[in-house]
């Protein structure tokens, strides 16, 4: 899931097996000055957790392009967050 702000730009299903060969996500759009950027993967678990991934972020205008940050969110199956890795 791809959000600018908290606007969903674009959410997709990628099957697993695509995503052991590797997935290349290839999209531009434009931001104003201080808008914030997230890539997000969401994975259901066997025992119905649902784990977010946020795998990417910048703010436009910033230099925070390219810096880490991978946070972890897990959720119940009724949307129940559980566990927040950026609270640790």
């Amino acid at each position: 899931m791809i959000k600018v702000d908290d606007e969903v730009i674009s959410d997709k299903t990628i099957a697993y097996e695509m995503l052991l060969n590797g997935y290349e996500v290839d999209e531009e759009m434009s931001l104003r000055k201080g808008q914030m950027y997230t890539m997000t993967v969401i994975a259901n678990n066997s025992i119905g957790f649902v784990h977010h991934y946020i795998i990417d972020h910048w703010v436009a205008g910033t230099n925070s392009q390219g810096e880490p940050y991978n946070r972890e969110q897990i959720f119940s199956a009724d949307g129940k967050l559980l566990w927040d890795s950026y609270n640790e």
